[in-house]
């Protein structure tokens, strides 16, 4: 193994400010309980971290409006065109982990009927201010997505349901996946998500006096999550990376059909500042992003 004189390593999430990154593991976190997070710790750290941060993130990243954004520094769905047909008056959408719902607000200016949740109360503030300046109207729900059959939505009823880089806030999507598939997606309905992809879990290492550079990842089958510290008296906030098997597995084994994998790369330099999803963090990095992808994007449908 090279010795590398210069290292960066990836991060998937938001970046909202240099400091708020923390480079801890989560035996660090947990070395005194000798245990993994619960499930009510992940909740309150990431619930936590979005009231905390959600005015100024949305200072510091620049999402599209007029187009769907699946992932940092990426095209969004006017290049991609992974979108399945929006009928005015007529399709129905809903949004898992929303955080400002641009997306939906861009589904919704088209015709849709939009629902979309999140489980910060700062973050839907945030979506309902787009709404009101934007002249959208969108059916907001606050809760956590693991709490989804509490929530009044209706049956068998969304021609899409949609989540970008939300579901990697989740330890385990399969069964938020199996029950929004089975309760709530209709018939021939489009699934479309994205995932902070496994690389970035990695590092990226550069040898020293060589022009040699690329990524290391220690164990591609036991990935490491994001974490942001938010606290002594929260837990972190947590986001989650997984194998690609794995991701494809969410959707076959909630029963769907994949219609598209797609792991594009960063826009090239003379387009990368019109990126639906973009921030001045990200773009010093996008020469590495060009390089492996940011993000896997999954398109299933129901038969």
């Amino acid at each position: 193994m090279p010795t590398a004189v210069s290292s960066h390593s990836f991060s998937a999430w938001e970046q909202v400010s240099r400091s708020a990154a923390c480079s801890i593991t989560l035996s660090d976190i947990y070395e005194d309980r000798m245990m993994q997070p619960s499930q009510q710790d992940i909740l309150c750290g990431n619930r936590f971290y979005w009231d905390t941060h959600a005015e100024l993130y949305h200072q510091q990243i620049k999402i599209a409006l007029d187009d769907f954004h699946y992932g940092p520094l990426i095209p969004g769905d006017n290049e991609l065109k992974l979108l399945p047909s929006v009928i005015p008056g007529k399709s129905r959408c809903l949004e898992l982990a929303c955080g400002g719902a641009q997306n939906s607000i861009y589904l919704a200016r088209r015709g849709a009927t939009c629902f979309a949740v999140d489980i910060s109360a700062e973050q839907l503030n945030m979506a309902a201010q787009y709404a009101r300046e934007t002249g959208t109207e969108l059916k907001l729900f606050e809760s956590a997505l693991e709490n989804l059959p509490d929530l009044d939505l209706p049956a068998h009823s969304f021609d899409l349901i949609h989540s970008t880089f939300g579901l990697c806030f989740l330890q385990n999507p399969a069964p938020v996946i199996q029950y929004a598939v089975q309760n709530l997606l209709a018939p021939g309905g489009v699934f479309l998500a994205s995932f902070a992809h496994p690389l970035m879990a990695g590092e990226w290492l550069k040898q020293d006096d060589d022009e040699d550079e690329g990524i290391y990842l220690s164990d591609y089958f036991h990935l490491p999550p994001d974490l942001r510290h938010n606290g002594e008296d929260y837990p972190p906030a947590l986001s989650f990376h997984f194998p690609l098997s794995s991701i494809l597995h969410f959707f076959l084994d909630a029963g769907l059909h994949i219609d598209a994998v797609c792991e594009p790369p960063a826009l090239p330099e003379a387009a990368s500042n019109s990126a639906p999803y973009w921030s001045e963090s990200w773009q010093e990095y996008a020469p590495l992003y060009r390089k492996i992808p940011i993000c896997v994007i999954v398109k299933a449908s129901l038969p």
